[in-house]
């Protein structure tokens, strides 16, 4: 099994210079094409008069455009793990709120079990969590010249073909709808989506957002750290559970019950 999951809006500046192959680096070397065309159709994007607008990048943030130029050059590296802030991260790192005495909790990687996890970025398309990539400012659903959804589904039809090749055939999917419609994942392959809802007192439950986050970051970060390799089913309850998370698994979906 392996778990997919989105990416984040916020980032992380900084990090080590890349070599001249870090993009050749990355998991997945099948879209190594599309990746350096998006990088330079990306750079290119954001040194225009516009960018600001077409990239939907406020004021506060202008520097982002500036990374962004640097993409096709020698960026900053961190692994994808650390470069990725917000609320599923924190959840993931299982950090606490600011000023808190956890706030920097980092998860600790001498713990981690077999399982796999990837992400999926709209600009490097699917990368291992562990990964090294840029700061970059890019999301699904934004517009990049010379590109379409449909380039990037083509170009991971491989990408799933290797992973059913290495005996990956059940894919647990936990990525928002805008990443999904990027590369759905191959009919060949068996997937179980992740559903995040609510429940009150009185038994109505509600799709969420910010608690969607978190409750796919706590469900990540338990998945990463069970120590034995994922294989059943009825094992994705026991993450749940020790995620402190309640689940239900019906045919093809994974419900995860958070506390609002």
């Amino acid at each position: 099994m392996i778990l997919l999951l989105p990416p984040s809006e916020t980032k992380k500046s900084g990090g080590i210079e890349a070599s001249e192959t870090w993009l050749e680096l990355l998991a997945f070397e099948q879209l190594l094409s599309i990746r350096k065309r998006a990088i330079e159709a990306l750079a290119k994007l954001s040194a225009m008069p516009d960018a600001a607008r077409k990239l939907k990048v406020p004021a506060r943030n202008l520097n982002d455009l500036v990374e962004n130029q640097q993409l096709a050059q020698k960026p900053l590296l961190l692994p994808a793990i650390d470069r990725f802030d917000g609320v599923l991260f924190d959840a993931l790192h299982d950090r606490g709120l600011k000023g808190s005495a956890t706030e920097f909790n980092q998860l600790d990687l001498s713990r981690l079990g077999p399982n796999e996890v990837y992400l999926h970025t709209a600009i490097f398309g699917l990368i291992d969590l562990f990964d090294e990539i840029p700061n970059f400012r890019f999301t699904a659903g934004t517009a990049l010249p010379g590109f379409s959804q449909l380039d990037w589904r083509s170009e991971h039809d491989p990408v799933w073909q290797s992973i059913a090749t290495a005996g990956q055939d059940l894919i647990v999917d936990g990525r928002s709808s805008s990443y999904a419609k990027l590369a759905p994942v191959s009919q060949g392959l068996e997937t179980i989506y992740l559903n995040v809802v609510s429940e009150d007192p009185s038994g109505v439950r509600r799709a969420l957002n910010h608690f969607n986050k978190k409750a796919k970051g706590q469900f990540a970060r338990a998945w990463l750290l069970y120590p034995a390799k994922l294989e059943d089913r009825k094992q994705l309850i026991e993450i749940a559970s020790l995620a402190g998370l309640k689940a239900e698994l019906t045919p093809g979906v994974l419900t995860l019950i958070a506390k609002p």
